[in-house]
């Protein structure tokens, strides 16, 4: 029961992918932000399996982003 109560939230606090990308790629089209994609993986387990993923984007704030 716990285990499907987190499951649930998880899934409503979770940004949605491509809502992330876009809004990354609209902010360094506004020279807001430097996005980079590290070529490394992360090992996660998830439902007691051990999963491969690729690591997380990294953002840095332009000069322009930081005065703003």
């Amino acid at each position: 029961m716990a285990t499907t109560t987190f499951k649930k939230s998880q899934k409503l606090t979770t940004p949605e992918n491509h809502r992330l990308t876009y809004a990354f790629e609209k902010l360094e089209e506004l020279d807001i932000l430097t996005v980079s994609k590290p070529e490394k993986t992360v090992e996660r387990m998830v439902e007691e399996q051990k999963r491969i993923f690729q690591y997380s984007k990294q953002a840095e704030l332009t000069e322009k982003g930081g005065s703003t």
